[in-house]
């Protein structure tokens, strides 16, 4: 009889542990705690491709994006080699006859949720026949993906003469890409295993480098709403500390941009595109403080100054920020 017993009660625990599963699951979905998915509009292109470097960068083609509202329209993505975004309908590759100016950043600068053409460096390049326009701009990109990105690109380039980086006060936690960065990154990808670039302050004050990281999913997660749960109380209990360095790692990366693009002959041009008063104050007195020019560009962002339905900021948005950085370049190019 024992071992029939032993089967029975081992049945038993067996059918326990799913009933107790299946009755977590389904508390978990009454409180809105899914297992893994993808957060994104699930019928835009795939954009962007794997790079061991970076994390991530755009792929060469064109694409189309379905619109964000229904009072929109569809959106053209342009892209060259090298993860270039087009900014002239002429251009097709660089150039070795004028001198550069050069656009970093993220998404604001890349101009995400709108076409090539209603983008802040294609209406510098309009303006400016004399310098060809570069757009290396990223979405998703902090300050250190940015520098990454200079460093693969910038000695490639005949007479670069002006590097544009686009500033938001967020690129402050990209940089250290704490575990809830990375794990949004994911959420928002269909590729589901982005790798994210990161700084830190180390051994004898200095920023060190850290490759590509990974968001470390469990067993199942993409199945179970428990297995959720389990990474959110873990991610929790991971505080990274690396979100203490973040106004010090994004200093020392500013410090090494423009470092580097003096070295090539280059002036790093700091724009603050947005970010709150304080850190605005702050930047703005360190970066002069260290001879680094800064332009604020701050913009307030209303309902009329968005893309419907997406968020980014809209062509109008755009056209300011050319406008502010064009009279910029003027000025310096008159004196």
């Amino acid at each position: 009889m024992a071992p029939k017993n032993n089967k029975f009660n081992y049945l038993s625990f067996l059918f326990s542990i799913t009933l107790f599963v299946l009755l977590l699951e389904l508390g978990l979905s009454l409180l809105n705690i899914n297992p893994i998915r993808f957060l994104g509009n699930i019928n835009e292109p795939t954009v962007y491709e794997y790079d061991c470097i970076l994390g991530w960068k755009a792929k060469e083609g064109k694409y189309t994006f379905p619109k964000y509202s229904l009072n929109g329209d569809e959106i053209k993505f342009s892209f060259l080699k090298d993860g270039l975004r087009k900014t002239s309908s002429e251009q097709d590759n660089i150039r070795d006859t004028l001198p550069k100016i050069v656009f970093c950043g993220g998404s604001f600068m890349q101009g995400w949720g709108i076409s090539d053409h209603e983008t802040l460096p294609w209406k510098i390049q309009k303006e400016l026949s004399d310098y060809e326009v570069l757009n290396y701009a990223t979405g998703g990109y902090g300050t250190y993906q940015s520098l990454l990105a200079l460093e693969c690109n910038l000695p490639l380039l005949d007479s670069p003469k002006f590097v544009f980086y686009g500033f938001m006060d967020h690129h402050e936690l990209r940089n250290v890409a704490p575990t809830l960065w990375i794990k949004t990154l994911n959420e928002f990808s269909k590729r589901n295993h982005v790798s994210v670039p990161y700084a830190t302050i180390g051994q004898n004050n200095k920023l060190e480098r850290s490759f590509p990281e990974s968001y470390n999913y469990l067993p199942f997660h993409e199945y179970l709403s428990s297995v959720r749960l389990i990474e959110r109380i873990r991610d929790k209990f991971f505080d990274d500390d690396r979100i203490d360095q973040k106004t010090l790692v994004t200093e020392r990366i500013i410090l090494q941009m423009n470092k580097f693009c003096r070295s090539y002959g280059a002036e790093l041009v700091f724009v603050i595109l947005s970010a709150n008063n304080e850190t605005r104050t702050h930047y703005k007195e360190y970066l002069e403080n260290k001879n680094i020019r800064v332009i604020d560009a701050h913009v307030e962002f209303t309902d009329e100054l968005i893309v419907k339905g997406d968020g980014h900021p809209n062509e109008k948005v755009h056209s300011q920020w050319a406008n502010i950085i064009l009279r910029d370049l003027n000025r310096i190019r008159s004196k």
